[in-house]
């Protein structure tokens, strides 16, 4: 899988206080290390998938809230997906 290789090209103020960081504090990281092994695990299925060229959305319980989250592939054509951007609404 991608599990080993994923790590966050960007991130907006927002997605990094969620996490209780800086952009500059997740850039780079990899996302277990940012959501924590629990999130982590219950997102990483959704991540490959997107990675994989599909757009998928899922609800995800984060601490004290719901949130909708949307991963849709990064795929510059003609090639596969080199990622994804994750859309998280509350």
């Amino acid at each position: 899988g991608h599990g080993e290789k994923l790590s966050y090209l960007f991130v907006n103020q927002r997605y990094a206080a969620l996490y209780g960081r800086q952009p500059s504090g997740v850039i780079g990281k990899h996302p277990k290390d940012v959501l924590g092994s629990e999130v982590f695990s219950r997102s990483h299925g959704n991540m490959c998938r997107a990675i994989a060229g599909e757009t998928v959305t899922f609800d995800l319980q984060l601490e004290d809230k719901m949130v909708e989250v949307v991963y849709h592939p990064d795929v510059p054509p003609p090639s596969k997906a080199r990622g994804f951007v994750g859309v998280i609404t509350d």
